[in-house]
């Protein structure tokens, strides 16, 4: 039998500092000497006097180790350090973290949810604590994540809050029963038969999510935009605020609204709808040399813009839906029943000798290119009134975030404090989710496929009984997403 010790001389004399064990065998004589090694090694480390180079330091034997776990880490490093960093963790609840994180990688029930973070990332969550959790998510907690999103931007624009982008959007339910909340109405992906509430976003220019509000789901969604902004304006105690939003919010009852609480306003303009006078001055004066002009509608300015793209996409699309409708006309079909934007091209669109219109045609082509624009701020520019417009596309693509990447529709739940509980777990996850494009430049879906392939590999020596973390190997890819977001790259861990 061969004993293993480790000795130090000190002063002429050995001193016995570690006994590791006897080896009564070849194999144990490998694995006490491997273990000797290792311990010399840490020992010297701990005195700042290494023995070995650091990639020798540790030496394993490949047949004596197994994989404890294994977990993607890459997600709660990112997404939850833009959580932490935009103050979100001010509500002070690691669940509501987790539950944001999940939701942005692996959208789903929230069965499914403490599945994945069980499975995934050794999170243990029990769905009854989910559901409490959810039930404690009141009116008040919503205004909190609010005013912190709202607070975040302040900091990153370095100014208050003076411009803000609306929009709505209906999220209906897999069921045909309605009841306080849940109502059918005019439904944006033309499900009128089945219950729905309606969702008012506000974003800033930039298209981070600054606040939101739910409706019952048969809320006509003109009357929506100002109570949202009441709401929010006193929430942050702002004096001025423009808002932009698109034609859908054009009603004379809206625009009264707006002035008498004093908002400045973009809103998208209906020039078609304009008295024939109007009509006749926009087709006259805006041409492809004079591409921006305005016109006055009393208090408010009309700015009208052509854009030469604008004119191809228009009269692209005129020409794909008159070949349809020819197309059942050909074959015998009532085009009448084709959708309201080709039916417009119809002469006896109500009987079966409906045919094209050329007139009508040739009406619509004048208005190829031009786009209008109702406001009734003194100091924008028409140029600044464009500009601003067209950054309304980011609410568009928040709310394709949410339906898509994020999984917004809350089909699961029934009661109306739940649905509101998952709406405001889905306005974090969007807030987080679109602050970490902005970081990255890459966006969340792309962003979420890079990061569940970081993963840390725990794995277990049975000889020193000791438990190591390796990370997979860290991509270019990756690597950007870490440095754009200032987090440390994960490494080693005895």
């Amino acid at each position: 039998h061969i004993s293993f010790k480790i000795f130090e001389k000190i002063s002429g004399r050995e001193k016995l500092i570690k006994h590791l064990g006897t080896a009564k065998n070849e194999d144990e004589i490998k694995d006490l000497e491997r273990l000797a090694i290792q311990a010399i090694g840490d020992i010297k480390s701990e005195r700042n006097l290494p023995l070995f180079p650091k990639d020798h330091s540790r030496l394993v034997d490949i047949e004596k180790i197994s994989i404890k776990n294994i977990s993607v880490v890459g997600l709660h490093d990112i997404f939850g350090h833009v959580y932490d960093e935009i103050g979100f963790g001010l509500l002070g609840n690691t669940l509501l973290r987790d539950l944001v994180i999940g939701r942005i990688g692996f959208p789903g029930s929230k069965l499914k949810t403490c599945d994945y973070l069980f499975d995934y990332c050794g999170i243990l969550m029990n769905p009854d604590n989910i559901y409490r959790f959810m039930d404690s998510l009141t009116d008040s907690k919503k205004e909190q994540v609010s005013t912190i999103s709202a607070g975040y931007v302040t900091g990153l624009e370095k100014e208050i809050i003076s411009l803000v982008f609306f929009d709505v959007t209906t999220l209906h339910f897999e069921a045909f029963d309605e009841d306080d909340f849940r109502k059918m109405g005019f439904s944006k992906v033309g499900k009128f038969n089945q219950p729905q509430v309606v969702v008012a976003l506000l974003v800033t220019s930039r298209g981070i999510p600054l606040a939101y509000e739910s409706f019952e789901g048969n809320k006509f969604e003109g009357h929506t935009l100002v109570p949202v902004l009441n709401m929010f304006k006193k929430r942050l105690n702002l004096a001025k605020l423009v808002v932009v939003a698109d034609s859908a919010m054009l009603s004379k009852k809206n625009l009264e609204e707006l002035e008498k609480n004093n908002y400045e306003y973009i809103l998208g303009g209906r020039i078609k709808n304009e008295k024939k006078d109007m009509q006749k001055q926009i087709w006259e004066k805006v041409n492809e040399k004079d591409s921006l002009c305005e016109f006055s509608r009393g208090e408010q300015r009309l700015i009208v813009g052509y854009s030469l793209s604008r004119a191809a996409h228009d009269a692209k699309n005129r020409e794909r839906a008159i070949k349809r409708l020819q197309k059942r006309i050909d074959a015998g079909d009532n085009p009448a029943f084709s959708n309201a934007g080709a039916r417009k091209f119809l002469q006896n669109q109500n009987t079966q000798k409906a045919e094209i219109d050329q007139d009508k045609i040739d009406r619509d082509k004048k208005w190829d290119g031009l786009k209008g624009y109702v406001t009734n701020s003194k100091s924008l520019t028409p140029t600044e009134v464009l500009s601003s417009y067209g950054n309304l596309w980011q609410i568009e693509k928040d709310f394709r975030m949410s339906k898509t990447d994020l999984l917004a529709r809350p089909i699961f739940h029934f009661r109306q404090r739940r649905i509101k509980a998952h709406l405001c777990l889905v306005f974090v996850a969007l807030v987080v989710g679109k602050v970490a494009e902005i970081k990255t430049g890459v966006s969340v879906r792309k962003m979420t496929e890079l990061l569940k392939l970081v993963r840390a590999v725990t794995i277990y020596d049975k000889i020193s009984k000791q438990e190591f973390v390796l990370t997979t190997e860290i991509s270019a890819d990756q690597r950007k997403i870490y440095e754009a977001v200032g987090v440390k790259l994960p490494g080693k861990h005895f």
